[in-house]
């Protein structure tokens, strides 16, 4: 037979014996899997690692090399993680559950150990079966109350409970309290079951239906009233809020657009605090409104609330007693830090003046923006930066709409003062974010007959100072006037701008 020759049938027939016993024996480890013969069991059985096929003493099972041959390019490639037969890859929380057993051998992820969260356990289901998870109140004035273990199931919020006279009157939590009930643990098994979810962490709720810039601010005041300890740098024990809820508010003021335009702008609802302050001050907490609050509800299982921190100023608005006078610290601090003022070097006092003189009515039935006369705006301006240029201070002016003055330089000029004039109103609200000093002030304009002593409670309760100004009259902390709300007062008031931009002068001189 010449060399070139076709192979006959007898060599065909060695070659291709040859070839599958190659086959076989290179990938015995497979091979036997496909049979359904354990590899591991065979290992060295049949003789196959000594004659230098099979299972690799440098492979490992996971296809990786062992470790004492592994090198860093292979490191690098594959990583260095354990895997543990019959568990998922990963670096740890990830190998938590066996090789599943359905048809498939799916592998499911569910962790053994409970995550956490800034320390808190977000175990999102709980099985309870007959221990009903009871309330119990942390703390609880008229209308403020912090509350564990708040159920909300089908339109319902239950205080579960075998001792309802311990309980606060559900009048002076929330009113009305339409929605509300105390009920038994028996009642609770029958209407709840065994099992539900958990919202855990800290819960923020405000069930009063009205505008208030104070929002935000009371829920805190309700909150730190749990921990006396809170220092200057604003050290806290206090876990941060998770979510706030606002049941009473839809997100937009317009109906739902058409599904084929659903990235359209639109005018968000009015909540009483400005959209980014919660993001800077609080940017730990989602904004949830009544949408998502009910989505909880029509759920088929009831959600336990692990803590809920609630504000009603319709239930009597009782601020709780402050036990740290550096309560509001973690949250100014916080919001100077967002603002990059935490370590600014200047040593001026710095006035702001904020206002709103350019604000129309959106609608015929809004009331009229409180604001000076157009001739007092002007000369108080004019007053005040002639004195603060001639005594070294920094005066600024800012509009508290936000085409006019954005709302981070807004809220920076407020950060860094210690003077804060405006007319009354919720803009003011704004001068808790100011740094607590000796002469610390917050200064609001009134017209005749009028006065309300909200920014006034907010400034004494961070130990600043309080000043009403009316036409030619100052009133301070100590005389105060008493509360008025005449329903059609003047808007536009007038103010005696010597005497303020005096007042203001003395006030800095303060040490």
């Amino acid at each position: 037979m010449r060399w070139l020759a076709p192979p006959d049938r007898r060599e065909l027939t060695l070659i291709i014996f040859c070839l599958t016993i190659f086959t076989f024996a290179y990938n015995f480890t497979n091979s036997t899997r496909f049979l359904g013969i354990d590899a591991a069991a065979t290992k060295g059985v049949l003789g196959f690692s000594s004659l230098g096929f099979g299972a690799s003493d440098i492979i490992g099972s996971d296809g990786r090399k062992l470790a004492r041959w592994r090198d860093a390019v292979e490191n690098l490639i594959f990583g260095d993680w354990g895997w543990d037969s019959g568990h998922i890859a990963g670096d740890g929380l990830e190998r938590s559950q066996a090789l599943g057993v359905e048809p498939h051998h799916a592998m499911w992820m569910s962790g053994k150990a409970i995550p956490q969260v800034n320390g808190i356990e977000m175990q999102p289901f709980v099985s309870w079966g007959r221990n009903v998870p009871i309330v119990k109140v942390l703390q609880h004035t008229p209308g403020h109350s912090v509350l564990d273990n708040v159920v909300l199931f089908k339109g319902n919020v239950y205080l579960v409970t075998d001792d309802p006279g311990g309980l606060p009157s559900l009048n002076s939590i929330v009113s009305p309290p339409n929605f509300w009930s105390k009920i038994s643990t028996a009642e609770a098994i029958e209407e709840f079951g065994t099992y539900g979810g958990r919202l855990g962490g800290v819960t923020f709720i405000n069930t009063d239906p009205s505008l208030a810039n104070s929002t935000l601010h009371e829920l805190w005041r309700t909150y730190s009233a749990l921990d006396p300890s809170i220092d200057a740098e604003g050290r806290t024990v206090l876990p941060r809020p998770e979510r706030l809820f606002l049941p009473f508010f839809h997100p937009f003021t317009d109906p739902d657009p058409p599904y084929e335009n659903p990235m359209l702008p639109r005018p968000r609802t009015d909540t009483g605090f400005h959209p980014f302050l919660v993001k800077a001050a609080f940017p730990h907490t989602t904004v949830m409104f009544d949408q998502d609050w009910m989505d909880y509800h029509f759920m088929e299982v009831p959600y336990v609330v692990e803590r809920m921190v609630i504000v009603d100023r319709n239930s009597g608005n009782v601020l709780p007693e402050i036990v740290s006078p550096y309560w509001w610290e973690p949250i100014r601090k916080q919001l100077s830090t967002y603002l990059n003022l935490e370590n600014e070097k200047s040593k001026k006092k710095v006035i702001t003046y904020v206002h709103r003189q350019n604000q129309l009515p959106q609608y015929d039935w809004d009331p009229p923006t409180p604001k000076l006369r157009a001739e007092d705006h002007e000369l108080l301006v004019k007053k005040l930066e002639k004195m603060a240029y001639s005594y070294g201070h920094e005066f600024n002016v800012v509009s508290a709409l936000d085409f006019e003055t954005s709302w981070h330089d807004r809220m920076s000029s407020i950060a860094r003062s210690t003077v804060l004039l405006g007319a009354h109103g919720g803009d003011l609200m704004d001068g808790m974010f100011m740094r607590r000093t000796p002469p610390t002030t917050v200064i609001e304009f009134f017209p005749q007959d009028r006065f309300v002593r909200d920014r006034a409670t907010m400034a004494h309760g961070l130990g600043m100072h309080y000043v009403a100004w009316c036409n030619d009259q100052k009133y301070t902390s100590d005389n105060l006037p008493p509360i008025s709300k005449p329903e059609n007062d003047e808007a536009t008031m007038s103010v005696n701008a010597d005497l303020v931009a005096q007042t203001v002068r003395d006030i800095l001189s303060r040490s």
